[in-house]
């Protein structure tokens, strides 16, 4: 009968080990699901309607994202400014030589700490512009051959991600007003 008792807390100690095991391993599947189940992914997006262009980002993720860097780039040399000047100096580098004329345009504040929700579109800048032909295909080889966004942002578990405009603006499409109503 010794012998017997001997076995059953053998078996014991083995089947609590194996489920210690199968415990940790569940919780590392847990938590490796959680951190995908919160990750932010973002997009740029432009619209034009009515000689306006507006340059959107979007989170397209499942999770937040929270900015960590926010870098513009014009003619490859980052534009430095305040917070709240960035935007508007980037307008001011991008069409100082008149083409297309610029007649208003609003913008967003978009920096270090930023959070953007799940499924949030900021508008990064507005522009009204005079009245000319092909508007919208200078704007947009305006912005491939001249201009690069870095964005430098993080998940609420801290993953680290990036995004760059060069390669968005290269695949980007065009949103027509009239197309979206058709």
């Amino acid at each position: 009968m010794n012998m017997f008792a001997d076995y059953t807390s053998y078996a014991s100690v083995i089947i609590a080990l194996a489920t210690c095991a199968v415990l940790i391993w569940q919780l590392r599947v847990q938590r490796k699901h959680n951190k995908l189940s919160v990750s932010p992914h973002l997009e740029i997006w432009m619209d034009f309607s009515d000689n306006r262009c507006q340059i959107y980002l979007e989170n397209y993720g499942i999770g937040p994202a929270k900015i960590t860097a926010f870098e513009i780039f014009v003619d490859n040399k980052k534009i430095v400014a305040e917070r709240h000047q960035l935007i508007p100096q980037t307008i001011k580098s991008l069409f100082s030589s008149g083409m297309p004329i610029i007649i208003d345009y609003k913008y967003a504040w978009v920096s270090d700490g930023f959070w953007i929700p799940v499924g949030r579109k900021v508008t990064l800048v507005g522009c009204e512009f005079q009245p000319s032909s092909a508007l919208e295909d200078k704007i947009l080889n305006l912005l491939k051959s001249r201009v690069e966004l870095k964005i430098q942002y993080e998940s609420i578990y801290g993953k680290k991600d990036s995004f760059n405009s060069k390669e968005k603006f290269e695949k980007m499409q065009i949103k027509y007003e009239s197309d979206l109503h058709a």
